[in-house]
């Protein structure tokens, strides 16, 4: 199964545990989710904009890859929209994980790389039709 979300940052990590000794390894993508807006009879809260899930949450939790993404971490642009390839996971059938990502379109993060885009753009066309190159990361 294939899903494309928007993923704002990624980690993954192998290696040994200080106190225990047991090893570890585990890779996520951190996908947003929007603020919670609330009101009870005690408060309210009134939110805007996006967050990667809280620990705790159990509603939103991180998007769990293959340790292929180890490698990989480091060399995503992100912020993104990915194509994520899903399967169930080798530990938990009723879990997916990640086992392969394709760059839909990566989103600039440096004012040059605004300006480049934004450049390109010619006057007739929306923010929404700019055209850039895709580029592909194979797990």
């Amino acid at each position: 199964m294939k899903v494309i979300q928007l993923i704002a940052g990624a980690v993954a990590a192998k290696g040994k545990s200080k106190g225990s000794g047991r090893e570890y390894e585990y890779g996520q993508l951190h996908h947003l989710v929007p603020f919670m807006t609330w009101e009870n009879e005690n408060g309210r809260a009134v939110a805007s904009g996006f967050c990667t899930p809280q620990k705790g949450d159990t509603k939103h939790q991180p998007v769990e890859c293959t340790m292929d993404m180890l490698a990989l971490a480091e060399k995503l642009p992100l912020p993104a929209f990915l194509e994520l390839e899903m399967a169930p996971s080798e530990d938990d059938f009723t879990k997916l994980v990640c086992i392969g990502i394709t760059v839909k379109q990566s989103i600039p993060v440096k004012y040059q790389d605004f300006q480049a885009m934004f450049n390109t753009v010619s006057k007739s066309d929306s923010v929404s039709s700019v055209k850039t190159d895709s580029r592909s990361v194979q797990v």
